[in-house]
């Protein structure tokens, strides 16, 4: 991948899936809890929302939420990955750099024709 205009996209459409997706827990677990929060305060408004529902519902919510748990991360493991292929970018290019440093860094030998005997 380079990290270009269409890298930049890219990246940017992932981390909108990771808000997006967050949101979504946020949602099943403690939807009447505002942001910003502790996770201690995620968690006593998922366990307070959960002792709220029957058996039955706490059972699909707890199934939804590990859904949604899951599919957050598989996209933070693309976002892993879009950020290891820059990582490899910025080496090749650093290392480009230090080449073409150290090519107008070094002395330049004058090369003579050389002409017969």
């Amino acid at each position: 991948m380079k990290y270009d205009g269409e890298g930049k996209a890219e990246l940017e459409q992932v981390d909108a899936r990771v808000a997006r997706k967050l949101a979504e827990i946020h949602q099943l677990l403690a939807p009447g809890l505002a942001a910003p929060f502790t996770i201690d305060e995620l968690q006593r408004a998922a366990e307070a929302r959960m002792g709220g529902l029957p058996p039955a519902e706490q059972q699909r919510l707890r199934l939804k939420a590990i859904v949604a748990y899951a599919e957050l991360e598989q996209i933070i493991e693309e976002l892993s990955q879009h950020v290891a292929d820059i990582g490899a970018e910025l080496r090749t290019v650093s290392h480009h750099s230090r080449a073409v440093t150290a090519y107008n860094q070094a002395p330049r030998a004058r090369v003579r024709p050389v002409v017969g005997p």
